[in-house]
């Protein structure tokens, strides 16, 4: 009776082991091989390519690091006649125009009431970048092309003001294009490597990251033996090389396949845990196929994963892989995936580093414009960035004569009314007394004492009230009945800034309200914001 009743405790305690946790786990083990490329050029001797660079954002040294970064693993690079040859064009990158962007933030109390407003600006950018890339087959006769072309915007840090935004991107513009010059090389430089070795290259891979699912239930009675059958495959596939046939490995192997294959029987019915561990057995010994370079026996597995049910998803993906392994194996005319791969440079080409890039002097940007005379004549014109800050007492514009020679010319405002410039600035010409050019920026003494016109850009137009600003940080204010304008940068603003704006806004209560709660400051933007609710103001 004892007997029996010992019989009966371990039959009980062998199901409740099986029947414990089936936890797995993630246990990597490393792989090295060969890969295929999809377009194989199968003879040897075929292997070579060249590659053309047509243009690379106008700098030669771009064009040798181009040439130096692509290489197609497992050709030779030579000067002509090669079996691929390659053209690259690589264009400068298209800026647009920039905006200074304004975000509000309200800032509330404990009982939700708005108690001031926050402002940010933020610089902001497009730009567009474009680069091809023709490719020939001579040994097939055929050829394709590929378009690497995207369009981006970039929005600065924000700052207080708008034109500290402003600032940011007028001083920095320069290195901006640079580092989105040099993004957009990069990257394309990287797509078109990527793409030639995908369709032409053999290119040598190695791995730590390739997992088994390996029992982690520490209870459960097959965990030390799946563990150990781990370790073992681990230290037999850390000697697969990809330049050297496998046949051993795979010997070596067996004893781990074996095991797999043999708990299989022990785990049966449709319970979940019972298909967990089977699961598990199937997909080790597919994933052991599909790296010894026998797709026949992963899908094999793959097939048993899918009967299996526990998750069919990962036998379709093997199924799926092992017949594009099998189909690339007989694109390239062999049986294996670790073999040698001897690639060579031919042309004796000289390595220049990224550091030692240089790009050729980009043309200063220019704005079309349109002067109006005072005549009333139209002038079609060019403004540079350069020339557009310093616009004063006069414009510098590039005039094409009837001839098409083109020169540059220094139009005075006394004998203009305004420039229009395509990015949506008007400059007028009115008459104020500055104060931001003293001090040594111009000979006050030889314009008479700021008597005399000059461009100022508009900030605000309409019936009640104008607002310009002048050498890119003087504004002004003026009524329309008004001869001449008012320089916030006068000693009566300066002082008397609540005065001076609580007088202008007259008529308007909830403004003035606003100027005595010091919620203007002497800016561009925040008198803009005045200026704003003075035009629309009913009361």
């Amino acid at each position: 009776m004892k007997k029996i009743l010992l019989t009966m405790l371990l039959v009980m305690s062998y199901s409740f082991a099986k029947a414990q946790s089936t936890n797995l786990d993630r246990e990597y083990i490393p792989v090295s091989y060969v890969k295929l490329p999809s377009d194989p050029v199968l003879e040897d001797k075929q292997r070579t390519y060249e590659i053309n660079v047509i243009n690379a954002m106008r700098s030669p040294s771009r064009a040798k690091v181009t040439k130096n970064k692509i290489n197609i693993s497992g050709f030779s690079k030579v000067n002509s006649n090669a079996t691929i040859k390659v053209n690259i064009d690589i264009s400068d990158i298209e800026l647009g125009d920039v905006t200074i962007t304004k975000t509000e933030k309200e800032n509330k109390d404990k009982d939700g009431k708005v108690t001031s407003i926050t402002r940010t600006y933020n610089a902001v950018v497009p730009y567009k970048t474009y680069a091809t890339m023709e490719v020939s087959n001579n040994d097939k006769g055929t050829s394709y092309s590929k378009v690497y072309s995207d369009s981006k915007t970039f929005t600065s840090e924000s700052f207080k003001s708008y034109s500290k935004a402003k600032d940011y991107y007028n001083n920095n513009r320069y290195n901006l294009r640079n580092r989105f010059r040099s993004a957009f090389f990069n990257d394309a430089v990287a797509s078109m490597n990527g793409n030639l070795n995908t369709t032409y290259g053999y290119r040598p891979y190695s791995t730590e990251g390739e997992h088994l699912w390996i029992l982690a239930s520490k209870k459960h009675p097959e965990t030390p033996k799946h563990k150990e059958a781990h370790q073992q495959l681990k230290e037999i596939f850390s000697k697969m090389r990809s330049n050297q046939p496998t046949e051993e490995i795979a010997q070596e192997a067996e004893a781990v396949i074996e095991y797999f294959n043999s708990i299989i029987p022990n785990y049966v019915g449709d319970k979940k845990r019972m298909r967990k561990v089977r699961y598990a057995s199937y997909y080790n010994i597919a994933k052991i196929y599909y790296y010894l370079d026998q797709p026949d026996k992963t899908i094999e597995y793959a097939e048993k994963l899918i009967e299996n049910d526990y998750d069919k998803s990962d036998g379709k993906y093997f199924k799926r892989i092992a017949e594009s392994l099998k189909e690339r194996l007989e694109k390239n005319q062999i049986t294996s995936r670790h073999f040698e791969v001897v690639s060579e440079d031919l042309t004796g080409s000289e390595e220049i580093s990224e550091e030692e890039i240089e790009d050729e002097p980009v043309e200063e940007e220019a704005l079309l414009a349109y002067l109006i005379t005072k005549s009333n004549d139209t002038i079609t014109s060019k403004i540079s960035a350069s020339d557009l800050k310093s616009i004063t007492f006069s414009a510098k514009l590039k005039v094409v004569d009837a001839d098409g020679n083109e020169s540059v010319t220094d139009y005075k405002a006394e004998n203009c009314k305004a420039l229009a410039l395509a990015n949506g600035d008007l400059y007028e010409v009115i008459n104020f007394k500055e104060s931001s050019l003293k001090d040594g920026a111009v000979d006050i003494g030889k314009l008479g004492a700021g008597a005399k016109p000059k461009f100022v850009k508009v900030l605000h137009r309409s019936d009640k009230i104008e607002l310009f600003l002048f050498n890119d940080k003087e504004v002004v204010i003026k009524k329309p009945e008004d001869e001449k304008g008012k320089s916030t940068m006068s000693s009566g603003y300066l002082f008397g800034f609540k005065k001076k704006l609580t007088a202008l806004a007259e008529g308007c209560p909830s403004l003035i309200e606003k100027v005595k709660n010091k919620e203007f400051k002497n800016t561009p933007e925040s008198l803009t914001e005045f200026c704003e609710i003075y035009s629309t103001c009913s009361e």
